[in-house]
C-alpha cells in the first residue's frame, strides 16, 4: 500500500536524531573545555599572586629578590613573616606588568632594579605602620655616647629642638625609606651617622656656626 503525502515523514526529521546526539556531545565538549580553562584561570590567579611567581617569571631579574623575602634579615622577609604578600606592596597594574614583561622579554634592564618610590604615607596606610608604633620600637635607644636618643621621635618632630630642626628639609621630616628599605641594607642608624659624624648626639650647632 502506497504512503499517502501525509502519512510520509520528511527526510529531515529522520537525521533528527542523529543532529540532537551531535549537539549534545558538542555542548558536553564545549563545558568541559569551558570548564577545564575556568579552573586553569583561577589557580594561575592564585599562583599569580604568590612570591614564587615573579621569581619563574622573570627569575633572572627576580631571583634576588625572592630569596631575600624568603630569608635573611632584610625587612623584606621581616613582612615576610608578618603575613604581608608581595602584591601588599606591588599593586598589579596591568600597564605596569605589560611593561615589565616587555623589559624582561627584551633584556633591556639593569640589576639591582630602581628602587621603588613611596612616601609616608604608603607606610602608613591603614592595616600597616602608625607613627606611634614607629616611635616606640626604639624608645631607649642610645646613641654610641650613651646619651638616649630615639631616632623616630626625632623624624617624625619637626620642631625637634627649640631652634630649626636639621631633621626636616623644607618642613617635610626625613622620609622612611631614606633609612630603611625592603630588598637591600637599609641605611638604619648609619645615615645619621653622616651627620653625626663623632657618633654622638650633639647638635650640629654645638661645632658648627649655623649663621
Amino acid at each position: 500500500m502506497k504512503e499517502t503525502p501525509q502519512e510520509a515523514k520528511p527526510e529531515k526529521d529522520v537525521d533528527m536524531p542523529a543532529k540532537k546526539r551531535k549537539g549534545k556531545r558538542a555542548g558536553i565538549v564545549v563545558g568541559v573545555v569551558a570548564g577545564i580553562v575556568i579552573v586553569a584561570g583561577a589557580g594561575f590567579w592564585v599562583w599569580h599572586e604568590q612570591p614564587s611567581f615573579c621569581a619563574t617569571v622573570c627569575h633572572d631579574t627576580m631571583g634576588s629578590y625572592l630569596e631575600s623575602y624568603e630569608s635573611g634579615d632584610m625587612l623584606a622577609h621581616a613582612h615576610a613573616q608578618a603575613g604581608v604578600t608581595c602584591l601588599d606592596c606591588h599593586e598589579p597594574v596591568i600597564e605596569d606588568q605589560l611593561a615589565e614583561l616587555q623589559v624582561q622579554v627584551s633584556g633591556d634592564y639593569r640589576l639591582p632594579l630602581a628602587k621603588m618610590e613611596t612616601d609616608d604615607e604608603f607606610c602608613l596606610r591603614d592595616g600597616c605602620h602608625t607613627r606611634e608604633e614607629i616611635v616606640s620600637a626604639l624608645d631607649g635607644y642610645t646613641f654610641p655616647d650613651g646619651t638616649p636618643v630615639n631616632p623616630h621621635e626625632i623624624t617624625f618632630s619637626t620642631d625637634y629642638s627649640s631652634t630649626e630642626s636639621p631633621h626636616s628639609v623644607g618642613g617635610d621630616t626625613i622620609p622612611c625609606s631614606t633609612c630603611h628599605t625592603m630588598h637591600r641594607d637599609s641605611n638604619g642608624i648609619e645615615y645619621c651617622y653622616t651627620c653625626h659624624h663623632t657618633k654622638t648626639a650633639k647638635p650640629c650647632y654645638d661645632c658648627h656656626d649655623h649663621r
